[in-house]
């Protein structure tokens, strides 16, 4: 998550040098205005333009837990990381341990805050390693397979597909013809959006 957090991060310091209504004023780089230019007053206070753009309203955020092997798509439409799943326990004298979650959290870069957003029914559930990949022409995400616990040495792989849509935050699954996969975890997905 750190490149990803430091990578929006600098994407936010270029949104808000972006943001807002400078009323063309010229501004030296000591901050005072630009005396030499007859066209502009120095009384920034009788400015009659619009009110300067505050930027985005952000409210305060939550802290998920620390967490692994969970899945994560930037969702482009909407500027943010949607985040799913994963284990939550840390290791215990170097063995892992594993407590799984089903939590969808969603991360504003702008804001730099992450906020739950676990659809209340359905989904891949409590799993980890699964593959997910962003569907922008449908505005959804599309899971799949993963993992669970069993026990000792043992894991149970799924190979099932499930949908979040990105608009209602709900859970959908797809449900193929034919052949299909045999469960799996660690997978890697794309998506073919000329051939969908």
């Amino acid at each position: 998550l750190f490149p990803y957090t430091t990578l929006f991060r600098s994407l936010a310091c270029a949104v808000f040098v972006g943001c807002g209504d400078d009323d063309a004023l010229p501004i030296l780089d000591a901050g005072m205005l630009d005396a030499s230019r007859p066209d502009v007053g120095n009384d920034a206070g009788n400015d009659s333009g619009p009110e300067p753009d505050s930027g985005p309203v952000c409210e305060a955020g939550e802290v998920p837990l620390g967490r692994g092997e969970h899945s994560m798509i930037y969702d482009v439409r909407r500027d943010r990381l949607v985040a799913h799943g994963g284990t939550v326990a840390f290791p215990e004298m170097c063995r892992p341990r594993y407590e799984y979650t089903n939590e969808v959290w969603v991360f504003d870069p702008v804001c730099g805050t992450w906020r739950e957003n676990t659809p209340a029914v359905g989904g891949p559930g409590r799993r980890a390693r699964q593959a997910m990949v962003y569907d922008e022409a449908n505005d959804r995400a599309i899971f799949f397979g993963g993992r669970t616990h069993q026990g000792g040495e043992s894991f149970r792989n799924y190979a099932d597909l499930h949908t979040l849509d990105l608009e209602t935050m709900a859970w959908g699954e797809i449900l193929p013809a034919g052949d299909s996969p045999p469960p799996r975890s660690h997978a890697a997905i794309a998506l073919d959006e000329v051939n969908n």
